[in-house]
């Protein structure tokens, strides 16, 4: 409240209004994953920054890559540091990427080919053949007197893995290569005519 004086003598008032700032609240939406324990919502200022954000959540196979105002959109990201221009109480959704593991190639005691990777860079939920690094198919190692039979989960036993076949492993893992020997027939004759075979 200002009080000034007018040149007739009058006294004039002046007023200035002033705002604060509403305040809203935000909850979190771990869409389809699973929120940290104890995450809870938190109140923010409009045209202020959000602040500290809830722990990363997690999700079987998906890497977290932040909170948005809108599900599934990456272009309405939100850090710590973005102002709040919603103007009511809203959620925040987690953001998911598909995981990416290494998958060592253990020739098992065979030998890769000069130029073939020992390991693969593949996407949960894809298949092997998609591996950002060289799809698994075309790599097959040798071993002297063995026939390669595929890779496999175990270094003995385990499951045969194909390159059409879907990563489900969650975690970098292991494949092992499987040998069959090889059989050999002789047939010897003798002086006399007489053949054995073995």
């Amino acid at each position: 409240l200002n009080l000034a004086t007018g040149a007739d003598g009058d006294v004039v008032v002046e007023l200035t209004a002033k705002y604060n700032a509403n305040n809203y609240t935000i909850s979190y939406d771990a869409n389809g994953g699973e929120l940290a324990e104890n995450t809870e919502g938190k109140q923010v200022k409009f045209d202020t920054t959000y602040g500290t954000l809830a722990a990363e959540p997690t999700r079987n196979g998906y890497r977290f890559d932040g909170w948005t105002l809108e599900k599934n959109n990456k272009n309405t990201i939100v850090t710590i540091s973005t102002k709040v221009k919603t103007a009511k109480d809203h959620t925040l959704y987690a953001y998911w990427k598909l995981a990416t593991f290494e998958v060592s190639l253990n020739p098992n005691g065979g030998e890769l080919a000069s130029g073939d990777p020992n390991k693969l860079t593949v996407t949960w939920s894809k298949t092997f053949g998609d591996a950002t690094t060289k799809a698994l198919d075309p790599i097959k190692p040798t071993r002297n007197g063995y026939d390669f039979a595929g890779w496999f989960t175990d270094r003995t036993g385990g499951l045969k893995v194909e390159s059409t076949g879907t990563v489900t492993t969650t975690g970098n893992h292991t494949l092992y290569a499987h040998w069959e020997a090889l059989t050999f027939t002789f047939t010897l004759t003798s002086v006399e005519g007489a053949t054995v075979t073995f």
